[in-house]
């Protein structure tokens, strides 16, 4: 029976003077319309967000909820839109408010509300937040090892690279399925100085994730570090085929070339990452002491020039100057420089 016809009935039932009976059909109408009217009120919220901007789907969406207080997995829906939409703030004010609900009704377990609330502060940066999430939903029994990783994503960018290690091995399960498991463990390993480990591992990511930039930007580093640079170099190529123009490893690959004294192929990974971002600095930089170490010192000089009228007090420029006015490194030539 629709909406209109309970209605009708209830009106009839008035007449009747059932009024125990007409007041059920209209609680029962009232409440198919108030979740009807939240769940319409959350997918508005998801086309604004696709239109609008974030600031009018919340709105919206926060709506939706006061429209049907128990409606969890239209505040999880909007977290998780928000979530994949990168709006790291919006979706945890959604998953703030789902936890919210569910510890006041206390209808269901929570566990991984916490887990997404951890994912929402650790993209947040706000890694102390993240752990405390994260363990609250281990604590609550959330069983996907996928929370191991996480804790483990937020521990190797706090530099606890033991503990990124430990949280590793128990997600272990996870290194052929989820994509975040085997570039994280190399770098971890790598920051750790186990390089040769490490090698292994990114080896591996390359045959099952031959598509990942992370896996050839963390070979590049990890050969790099082992005094492979060729090799290094090829990896840089490799990552810079799936991300054109990346900073990263075209200022690692200028490393490595450094490294060869290949001071041509320097400066065209400067020149790429100069003609992205004009004002660089640090690209500003190691392309006039590239100059310097091919002997230009006079375009070496402009470009310290330069530097120094933009920021005065730069003091790596003001060494890079000096050098050049006194054709010195501090105690040692030229030809014993190393980038820094």
């Amino acid at each position: 029976m629709n909406t209109s016809n309970l209605i009708d009935k209830a009106q009839t039932l008035i007449v009747e003077e059932q009024f125990d009976e007409a007041l059920g059909i209209c609680d029962e109408v009232i409440d198919k319309l108030r979740h009807l009217l939240g769940n319409a009120m959350h997918v508005k919220g998801l086309a604004l967000t696709r239109d609008k901007g974030f600031s009018d789907a919340a709105a919206t969406s926060n709506k939706s909820t006061e429209m049907e207080p128990t409606v969890f997995d239209a505040l999880l829906k909007q977290g998780l839109s928000f979530m994949q939409e990168g709006e790291w703030a919006c979706a945890l004010t959604a998953i703030d408010e789902g936890l919210h609900r569910a510890e006041k009704t206390n209808e269901r377990d929570n566990a991984t509300w916490w887990h997404l609330k951890g994912e929402a502060h650790r993209n947040l940066e706000q890694f102390d937040e993240a752990l405390l999430a994260f363990e609250k939903a281990i604590e609550l029994g959330f069983d996907d090892k996928a929370v191991f990783l996480s804790q483990a994503l937020v521990f190797s960018r706090l530099k606890q690279y033991d503990n990124a290690l430990a949280a590793l091995k128990k997600s272990e399960k996870l290194k052929h399925s989820n994509p975040d498991w085997l570039p994280t463990m190399g770098a971890v390993l790598v920051s750790m100085k186990r390089e040769r480990e490490a090698l292994i591992v990114y080896e591996e990511a390359a045959q099952l994730f031959p598509e990942d930039y992370r896996v050839w930007f963390g070979m590049g580093n990890c050969l790099r570090h082992n005094k492979q640079f060729e090799s290094a170099i090829k990896s840089y190529d490799q990552a810079l085929k799936i991300k054109p123009g990346s900073r990263f490893a075209l200022l690692m690959k200028f490393y490595a070339h450094s490294m060869l004294r290949e001071f041509e192929k320097c400066l065209s990974c400067l020149d790429n990452i100069l003609r992205k971002s004009p004002e660089d600095i640090d690209a500003r930089r190691f392309r006039g002491e590239t100059l310097w170490m091919m002997e230009r010192d006079d375009e070496a000089l402009q470009v310290f020039n330069h530097l120094l009228e933009l920021n005065p007090e730069d003091e790596k420029a003001m060494k890079s100057k000096e050098r050049v006015l006194n054709g010195l490194c501090e105690d040692h030539g030229r030809q014993q420089y190393r980038f820094c």
